[in-house]
């Protein structure tokens, strides 16, 4: 666990905790130790995943490693099979159970992370066809890319296949976007049901990287990449008397919002970088 964050390094959660939020965590870990847990985060539930199917490709064929599955056959609503959906039920009761406040509700899902398959009724919410009318990929072979491409596409066995497994992939991939969509419409109608706590709750949502899905001929991540598939990722805010609407197309920084929300916590923090409230207040 050397590579995780440790119990004397400070981090944004134990800052919370120590100024007396409660932090509610329900999804995987990805970040402390087992030392440094208990020391930012107040109580937690592992639930986390999407039902997958089956490998769409055998064992030793081109295409097995291209996280390309079946669909599940389960249903997006079975809280069994989806841990992600288990987790937003879960932050659902804590908040209908009067929560301790103030409070932290940290919520990090699968989401749409490979391998390529989603709940039976979004699996084939779009289709390949679509992918390649409405939204093209990437062609492979482009000049001036980093060798790494060819060689990641030839390192999976992928360089036979067709661009039609491609636009799938990428269609399959959408279906889990609009899943996770429809998890945080579930959340965000919980909240918007409870007035004492929407009045005085923030809602931001964000993730960690995006994927190829597709584009170039390329499947997941390349941890080295700066392609903008892989970089830009959403990051969606909304704070109780915030304009609506406002969009900004600069990019932001992680440390953005780790300050931003620590200004809104009223941290005191040994050091200050610009933060968010600026642009979430004011169009």
């Amino acid at each position: 666990q050397t590579h995780l964050v440790q119990a004397y390094e400070p981090n944004f959660f134990r800052y919370l905790k120590d100024a007396g939020y409660y932090i509610q965590w329900h999804g995987k870990n990805d970040m402390f130790s087992q030392a440094a847990f208990p020391l930012s985060v107040s109580n937690w539930t592992s639930s986390t995943g999407i039902a997958f199917g089956t490998h769409h490709y055998p064992f030793g064929e081109p295409g097995y490693y291209s996280f390309l599955y079946n669909a599940s056959e389960k249903y997006s609503n079975d809280s069994k099979a989806n841990g992600d959906y288990k987790a937003i039920l879960y932050s659902v009761e804590f908040l209908q159970n009067d929560p301790q406040e103030p409070f932290v509700l940290f919520i990090p899902g699968i989401g749409s992370h490979p391998p390529y398959s989603a709940p039976k009724d979004y699996y084939n919410k779009y289709s390949a066809d679509q992918v390649a009318k409405l939204a093209p990929l990437r062609p492979v072979n482009v000049t001036n890319k980093p060798k790494y491409i060819d060689n990641i596409v030839k390192y999976r066995n992928l360089e036979t296949l067709d661009q039609s497994v491609f636009n799938k992939i990428n269609a399959i991939y959408l279906g889990r976007v609009s899943y996770v969509d429809w998890m945080l419409g579930e959340l965000v109608s919980a909240i918007d049901a409870l007035p004492d706590i929407a009045k005085n709750t923030a809602i931001f949502v964000t993730s960690d990287h995006g994927d190829f899905s597709g584009d170039y001929h390329l499947v997941e991540k390349w941890p080295g990449g700066l392609d903008d598939i892989l970089t830009r990722v959403p990051l969606i805010g909304r704070i109780p008397g915030g304009v609506k609407g406002n969009v900004v197309d600069a990019p932001v920084n992680v440390f953005d919002l780790f300050y931003t929300l620590t200004d809104m916590a009223k941290c005191r923090l040994t050091s200050r970088t610009y933060t968010l409230l600026a642009v979430c207040c004011h169009s």
